[in-house]
Protein backbone atom coordinates (compact mmCIF):
# COMPACT_ATOMS: atom_id res chain seq x y z
CA UNK A 1 0.00 0.00 0.00
CA UNK A 2 2.88 2.35 0.69
CA UNK A 3 4.11 1.96 -2.89
CA UNK A 4 0.63 2.72 -4.18
CA UNK A 5 0.62 5.95 -2.18
CA UNK A 6 3.81 7.15 -3.87
CA UNK A 7 4.51 7.99 -7.46
CA UNK A 8 7.18 5.27 -7.71
CA UNK A 9 4.73 2.51 -8.58
CA UNK A 10 4.03 3.49 -12.15
CA UNK A 11 3.62 1.24 -15.16
CA UNK A 12 6.91 2.47 -16.56
CA UNK A 13 8.78 1.86 -13.30
CA UNK A 14 7.34 -1.64 -12.92
CA UNK A 15 8.44 -2.49 -16.48
CA UNK A 16 11.94 -1.14 -15.77
CA UNK A 17 12.20 -3.03 -12.46
CA UNK A 18 11.23 -6.24 -14.24
CA UNK A 19 13.94 -5.63 -16.86
CA UNK A 20 11.43 -5.50 -19.70
CA UNK A 21 13.13 -4.33 -22.89
CA UNK A 22 10.18 -4.50 -25.28
CA UNK A 23 6.42 -4.54 -24.90
CA UNK A 24 4.07 -5.36 -27.78
CA UNK A 25 0.52 -4.08 -27.71
CA UNK A 26 -2.42 -5.60 -29.55
CA UNK A 27 -3.86 -3.06 -31.97
CA UNK A 28 -6.65 -3.01 -34.51
CA UNK A 29 -5.78 -1.79 -38.01
CA UNK A 30 -8.16 1.05 -37.09
CA UNK A 31 -6.11 2.05 -34.03
CA UNK A 32 -4.54 5.46 -33.66
CA UNK A 33 -0.81 4.81 -33.37
CA UNK A 34 0.14 8.30 -32.14
CA UNK A 35 0.78 7.09 -28.59
CA UNK A 36 3.32 4.59 -29.89
CA UNK A 37 5.05 7.49 -31.63
CA UNK A 38 4.97 9.62 -28.47
CA UNK A 39 6.48 6.79 -26.43
CA UNK A 40 9.15 6.22 -29.10
CA UNK A 41 10.06 9.92 -28.92
CA UNK A 42 10.19 9.91 -25.11
CA UNK A 43 13.08 8.94 -22.85
CA UNK A 44 11.35 5.70 -21.84
CA UNK A 45 13.87 2.87 -22.30
CA UNK A 46 11.33 0.12 -23.06
CA UNK A 47 10.35 -0.29 -26.71
CA UNK A 48 6.55 -0.22 -27.00
CA UNK A 49 5.57 -1.69 -30.35
CA UNK A 50 2.18 -2.28 -31.95
CA UNK A 51 1.08 -5.64 -33.30
CA UNK A 52 -1.39 -5.81 -36.18
CA UNK A 53 -4.56 -7.63 -35.07
CA UNK A 54 -6.66 -7.79 -38.21
CA UNK A 55 -9.91 -9.13 -36.68
CA UNK A 56 -11.81 -5.89 -37.39
CA UNK A 57 -11.16 -6.29 -41.12
CA UNK A 58 -13.21 -9.50 -41.10
CA UNK A 59 -16.56 -7.99 -40.06
CA UNK A 60 -18.33 -9.78 -42.92
CA UNK A 61 -21.06 -11.29 -40.76
CA UNK A 62 -22.83 -7.98 -40.25
CA UNK A 63 -23.38 -5.48 -43.08
CA UNK A 64 -23.66 -2.67 -40.52
CA UNK A 65 -20.43 -3.62 -38.74
CA UNK A 66 -18.65 -4.00 -42.10
CA UNK A 67 -19.86 -0.57 -43.28
CA UNK A 68 -18.77 1.01 -39.99
CA UNK A 69 -15.34 -0.61 -40.33
CA UNK A 70 -15.04 0.67 -43.92
CA UNK A 71 -16.00 4.18 -42.78
CA UNK A 72 -13.38 4.13 -40.00
CA UNK A 73 -10.73 2.70 -42.33
CA UNK A 74 -11.56 5.36 -44.90
CA UNK A 75 -11.25 8.11 -42.29
CA UNK A 76 -7.97 6.91 -40.80
CA UNK A 77 -6.35 6.39 -44.22
CA UNK A 78 -7.95 9.44 -45.88
CA UNK A 79 -8.91 7.17 -48.78
CA UNK A 80 -12.27 6.76 -50.46
CA UNK A 81 -13.19 3.06 -50.30
CA UNK A 82 -15.81 1.95 -52.80
CA UNK A 83 -14.13 -1.05 -54.41
CA UNK A 84 -12.20 -4.14 -53.40
CA UNK A 85 -9.01 -2.56 -54.79
CA UNK A 86 -9.52 0.57 -52.69
CA UNK A 87 -10.18 -1.62 -49.65
CA UNK A 88 -6.95 -3.54 -50.25
CA UNK A 89 -5.03 -0.28 -50.79
CA UNK A 90 -6.36 1.08 -47.49
CA UNK A 91 -5.27 -2.10 -45.70
CA UNK A 92 -1.82 -1.79 -47.29
CA UNK A 93 -1.63 1.81 -46.08
CA UNK A 94 -2.41 0.69 -42.52
CA UNK A 95 0.18 -2.11 -42.71
CA UNK A 96 2.72 0.50 -43.81
CA UNK A 97 1.75 2.79 -40.90
CA UNK A 98 2.14 -0.10 -38.45
CA UNK A 99 5.50 -1.04 -39.98
CA UNK A 100 6.66 2.57 -39.67
CA UNK A 101 5.70 2.41 -35.96
CA UNK A 102 7.91 -0.65 -35.41
CA UNK A 103 5.31 -3.39 -35.92
CA UNK A 104 6.76 -6.70 -37.03
CA UNK A 105 4.11 -9.03 -35.57
CA UNK A 106 0.52 -9.84 -36.36
CA UNK A 107 -2.10 -12.03 -34.81
CA UNK A 108 -5.66 -13.02 -35.53
CA UNK A 109 -8.28 -14.00 -32.99
CA UNK A 110 -11.03 -15.30 -35.20
CA UNK A 111 -12.69 -18.44 -33.88
CA UNK A 112 -13.60 -19.63 -37.36
CA UNK A 113 -12.44 -18.73 -40.85
CA UNK A 114 -14.54 -19.90 -43.77
CA UNK A 115 -12.40 -19.74 -46.88
CA UNK A 116 -14.03 -19.94 -50.28
CA UNK A 117 -11.84 -19.09 -53.28
CA UNK A 118 -13.29 -16.55 -55.69
CA UNK A 119 -12.15 -14.43 -58.58
CA UNK A 120 -11.28 -10.77 -58.24
CA UNK A 121 -14.45 -9.92 -60.17
CA UNK A 122 -16.57 -11.97 -57.76
CA UNK A 123 -14.84 -10.32 -54.79
CA UNK A 124 -15.68 -6.90 -56.24
CA UNK A 125 -19.32 -7.91 -56.68
CA UNK A 126 -19.48 -9.17 -53.10
CA UNK A 127 -17.82 -6.00 -51.86
CA UNK A 128 -20.45 -3.84 -53.53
Amino acid sequence: EAALATSTLTTQNVLKQCNVTALCTTDSPLSDLRYHQLIAESDFDVEVLPTFRADDLFAFGSPTAFRNMIDKLSTITALHIASINEFLNAISKRIEAFHDSGCRLSDLGLTQVNFVPCSHKAAQQLFE
